[in-house]
């Protein structure tokens, strides 16, 4: 309670001695008051996210960049204010970082989740708008100060407060067990609705009023959701939210009959009236009141159980790195039995036992690789496999490549079972990819990959699935909400927009895989898979 005392007296001291303008005093109120609020919050409600540290380090400093911030709202040495507004516009960097790398890593299944982590990455826009401020960005943008000023403004309460509240309401009614319908149309029209009042300001009327009442249909949905289900929270907290969005609601009528006067009526509101109205009645009315209640409430986004990484990281040369420093044993199998795995859509019983049995005897088959890369990746494969080649990782030159391997139990490393599969090119010996096979239980038990990189892992999070035939799909796509391609570096993990699904068949006693990798949903490279099983001439092709 004690943080929001501190910058609430600040805030109070400014306010009174320097009596600023309203515009000032409404981007100070933000500085000083709503953005540490907001910091609090975060911190409070992703206690498991990895990325807090961003938010808790900065907390810890946030005092300083809050006084900078009015410092630069204050002093009239341009140079002096420039330069605590960069200060500021670092602060609101950190948080912005925090957004991207927790929205990187969730994607954007959760529209909840979407919303907080957007605001996040909204603040820096408000931060850069901030400098343009300090600057007096006049000088070379076609706006006035006034629209440079609220632009601001704008970004660091609707774009930043507004949709944070709306994704913690979203947090709040899924723990009640509301049902979202249409959550996610709201989550998007909250985020884009900043950019459609800053393109209705850039073209004027008759567009702005149409803009501006597409935005204010979004907020209107979410006063009234907020407003239906207060009655859920109890005592002052159920007044609170009720309250802030009947103010939410009133001000967004202002904000209409604003632009609408500008465009077909006399104009009876001013942009003073806006600030007096509008902006204090958002500031200190709906934000600061919100921000409280979820404050209080805490609704914490569900536990995503975090992917266990393996210590190991790739330095220059990723097999030699890896017998230098790794205790491994030979051993046969990359997964220790197909049965753990069986979940809803993947029984062992609709699997040809060829199938099973490479995964569970995979020492026992020689590989034939055909390679096939797709343009535009094509263009850059001379690079690619001048880097990998000397990495002696993910060396994968199209056309046919003869492999063989060797597979080695990880011993020691904390996990139940770890095989450690290396590859080579069969004729010339080159390493060709040096991998880590696991499992990992999550909502289903995953088939876990890591391949080591300089100073990083690349995990691919792959779900078994039944193929309809007797084949086996390793799915690393959209199919569920947590396989996928993920690339880590130190205590950093984000997930890439890379999809591969692995399929694998028997055909005839051989084998056959296909191993299809895309980047969003470009094709980016096709492994043709032919495997022969070496103990038993009669079943080779």
């Amino acid at each position: 309670m004690h943080v929001y005392l501190v910058y609430s007296a600040f805030f109070l001291l400014w306010a009174l001695f320097f009596k600023p303008t309203g515009i000032d005093l409404g981007l100070g109120f933000a500085v000083i008051v709503i953005v540490p609020l907001t910091t609090v919050l975060l911190i409070e409600t992703n206690k498991d996210t990895p990325y807090i540290t961003l938010i808790t380090w900065l907390q810890k400093w946030l005092l300083l960049f809050s006084v900078a911030g009015l410092a630069s709202l204050t002093v009239e040495t341009l140079w002096v204010a420039t330069l605590f507004s960069i200060i500021w516009l670092g602060a609101t960097v950190v948080i912005a970082c925090f957004g991207f790398f927790r929205l990187s890593l969730q994607g954007f299944r959760n529209a909840e989740e979407v919303l907080i982590n957007v605001g996040c990455i909204y603040l820096a826009i408000g931060g850069g708008w901030f400098v343009l401020s300090a600057v007096q960005a006049t000088t070379f943008l076609s706006y006035s100060q006034t629209i440079i000023d609220l632009t601001a403004i704008h970004f660091h309460y609707s774009a930043f407060v507004l949709p944070i509240a709306s994704g913690m309401l979203g947090r709040w009614l899924k723990h009640q067990t509301v049902p979202l319908n249409g959550f996610a149309y709201l989550a998007a029209g909250i985020l884009i609705g900043p950019f459609l009042v800053a393109l209705g300001i850039e073209l004027g009327p008759p567009l702005e009023p149409i803009l501006v009442l597409i935005y204010i249909f979004f907020v209107f949905w979410l006063a009234l959701i907020a407003i239906r289900y207060s009655f859920l929270l109890r005592g002052w907290l159920r007044w609170f939210l009720l309250l802030a969005h009947a103010v939410l609601f009133m001000t967004m009528v202002l904000s209409y009959l604003y632009s609408a006067g500008l465009a077909w009526a006399p104009q009876r509101l001013t942009i003073p009236d806006m600030v007096r109205y509008h902006g204090m009645a958002n500031a200190f009315g709906y934000a600061l009141l919100v921000l409280i209640v979820w404050i209080v409430v805490k609704p914490s986004a569900k536990h995503r159980p975090e992917m266990p990484l393996q210590p190991i990281r790739g330095r220059k040369y990723i097999q030699d790195q890896l017998f230098a420093h790794l205790e491994l044993t030979p051993t046969n199998a990359l997964i220790k039995e197909w049965r753990e795995y069986e979940h809803e859509q993947f029984h062992i019983k609709n699997v040809h036992p060829n199938v099973l049995r490479f995964h569970e005897q995979t020492s026992r088959y020689a590989l034939e690789a055909t390679i096939k890369w797709h343009q535009p990746f094509r263009w850059f494969l001379p690079f690619l496999l001048f880097v990998t080649k000397r990495l002696k990782q993910l060396h994968l030159p199209a056309g046919k490549v003869p492999m063989e391997g060797n597979t080695y139990a990880l011993v020691s490393n904390g996990q139940e079972h770890t095989t450690v599969w290396v590859r080579k090119h069969a004729q010339t010996k080159e390493p060709i990819f040096t991998a880590y096979y696991s499992n990992w239980l999550g909502s289903k038990r995953y088939n876990f990959i890591q391949l080591p990189l300089p100073f990083g892992v690349l995990t691919g999070l792959l779900l078994p699935m039944n193929d309809g035939g007797d084949g086996l799909y390793l799915v690393g796509d959209k199919t569920d909400p947590l396989t996928g391609v993920y690339l880590s570096f130190w205590k950093w993990t984000w997930r890439t927009p890379l999809r591969e699904v692995f399929h694998l068949v028997e055909k005839e006693g051989t084998l056959h895989a296909k191993h299809a990798i895309s980047f969003f949903n470009k094709e980016m490279i096709t492994i043709m898979y032919v495997m022969n099983e070496i103990t038993s001439p009669s079943s080779r092709s």
